[in-house]
């Protein structure tokens, strides 16, 4: 049975960009600050299980993201293979001025803060002058590059001594007196 989140207990949140941070969820603790997110409320990660995913939504609550099935992911190798042909198109013709997209910096703000992450990464690739002629290998990268700086979500971690360490060395390097996760595993041995 897999341990779920309570009070008095510590947790580990990750970003979509691979940021750590450890909480203790004590009595008094209302809300967990992760760097440029918006405030995360205890209530939403009370009661899920470690490695659940929450992802913050467009009326600006957080919610637990469902896994994908393994199925989707079988049809999606199977396309890669049926477009091997497309190896021999390239992106070298489109100009790397920033020029291409047509959503002014404050509009794609305004819309971080009326929508969620999926419908700013949407209209993003939609106001791409470029986006319909680049290759589907670099559409694909444009579209992960884009939901990891745009969609925001946290995975919760069980705060095992490796992931406490690798948290605190990132963080703060005195916790853990400047040790690397091996070093403190040959310590503890």
């Amino acid at each position: 049975a897999e341990a779920s989140v309570r009070r008095g207990v510590h947790i580990i949140l990750r970003d979509s960009e691979g940021t750590q941070k450890a909480f203790w969820l004590g009595a008094g603790t209302k809300d967990l600050r992760m760097g440029r997110y918006p405030v995360i409320p205890v209530d939403a990660v009370l009661g899920l299980p470690y490695g659940a995913t929450l992802r913050r939504s467009e009326g600006g609550q957080w919610s637990r993201l469902r896994r994908c099935t393994q199925d989707s992911g079988a049809v999606a190798a199977s396309e890669v293979t049926a477009d091997a042909d497309e190896v021999y198109e390239s992106n070298r013709h489109l100009a790397q001025d920033n020029s291409a997209q047509a959503l002014s910096p404050s509009e794609v703000s305004e819309l971080k803060g009326r929508c969620s992450g999926e419908a700013v990464v949407e209209a993003l690739a939609n106001n791409s002058a470029t986006f319909a002629s680049k290759t589907k290998f670099a559409q694909e990268k444009y579209l992960k590059k884009k939901q990891q700086k745009h969609v925001q979500q946290v995975t919760l971690l069980r705060p095992t001594v490796m992931e406490l360490c690798e948290t605190y060395m990132k963080q703060s390097r005195n916790k853990v007196c400047g040790l690397r996760f091996d070093y403190l595993s040959s310590v503890l041995c």
